[in-house]
């Protein structure tokens, strides 16, 4: 509660288009309601930069059955974890088409974005 009254003062307080207001945080899904741009940094190396439109069109989460992600012929995720019944793979500027014929599509949260930078490749199973 103490949180979202502070993102509120926040923006109602210092908000206009003259400012820019920075927020570092590892609660990411807490405020990106509010944000307009988003920046990853990782081990000082600047690993996301993106508007947060931009990222609703260059990221997409693929929901497959285990059977079915076989089938992913050409499209390598950035990230992939089990959930109920299958996979979830988040895909950085995948073919949005060809994975909708796989199985469900969605944009995946910011968080869920954060994870797949941060952690990158290795998690790839």
């Amino acid at each position: 509660m103490y949180r979202k009254q502070f993102y509120n003062t926040l923006l109602d307080d210092y908000f206009d288009k003259d400012k820019t207001i920075l927020i570092t945080t590892h609660q990411v899904e807490e405020i990106e309601h509010i944000l307009t741009d988003v920046v990853f940094i990782q081990h000082g190396k600047l690993c996301l930069n993106s508007s947060m439109d931009e990222l609703h069109e260059r990221f997409v989460e693929l929901h497959v059955s285990d059977d079915r992600q076989l089938n992913i012929a050409g499209q390598v995720p950035i990230h992939n974890r089990p959930i109920l019944g299958g996979r979830a793979m988040i895909f950085e500027g995948g073919d949005r088409h060809f994975l909708q014929s796989l199985g469900a599509t969605k944009t995946p949260s910011l968080a869920d974005i954060f994870v797949a930078k941060m952690q990158g490749e290795q998690h790839v199973a």
